[in-house]
């Protein structure tokens, strides 16, 4: 049994190891996020997890613990599509339409907690999807607004119209 323990402690020690770095980085500010900071420690948890002995990744427990490890490592890019300056409060309503996950997105407090609370990992299609649409209406809104620029300083002579001697249109 001592044994077992022992063997075991170690998957425990890593999962342990993953959490405290996942709380760590919870209570970080949205606003603040560095994600290269974020992606370096959780690849430096995994390779650390994927050294422990051959015997011990036998047991169904490493690979429970693994699949957590993998699931916050696959939602690094997702957060990091997060990030990205076309997300707006409509588009992370629909985020929290699909995660089932609530929070105010434009609070001072928001941290990345909320973000983890979603289960980034289930919802790959479903982000990839939002951030693309928010990514395509951000690119319509700066062409639109080039547009309004454009026409406003616009100036228009008009003259008269005239066919001949009639007169075919008329001034304001």
């Amino acid at each position: 049994v001592e044994h077992e323990l022992g063997r075991v402690g170690k998957i425990f020690s890593a999962y342990s190891k993953q959490k405290e770095y996942e709380e760590e980085m919870a209570s970080q500010s949205w606003a603040s996020l560095n994600i290269g900071q974020l992606q370096t420690g959780i690849d430096e948890i995994h390779n650390d997890f994927r050294k422990l002995p051959k015997a011990l990744k036998k047991l169904p427990v490493y690979s429970a613990v693994e699949s957590e490890i993998v699931a916050l490592q696959d939602s690094i890019p997702l957060i990091r599509s997060l990030k990205n300056e076309a997300m707006k409060p409509r588009h992370w309503t629909k985020l929290m339409e699909v995660t089932g996950v609530r929070f105010d997105a434009q609070a001072k407090g928001f941290t990345l907690k909320s973000i983890f609370d979603m289960g980034l990992s289930k919802f790959a299609e479903e982000i990839d999807e939002i951030v693309n649409e928010a990514m395509q209406e951000l690119k319509i809104e700066k062409e639109l607004e080039k547009v309004v620029v454009m026409w406003k300083d616009t100036k228009f002579d008009v003259a008269k119209y005239t066919k001949g001697t009639q007169v075919r249109g008329s001034v304001l």
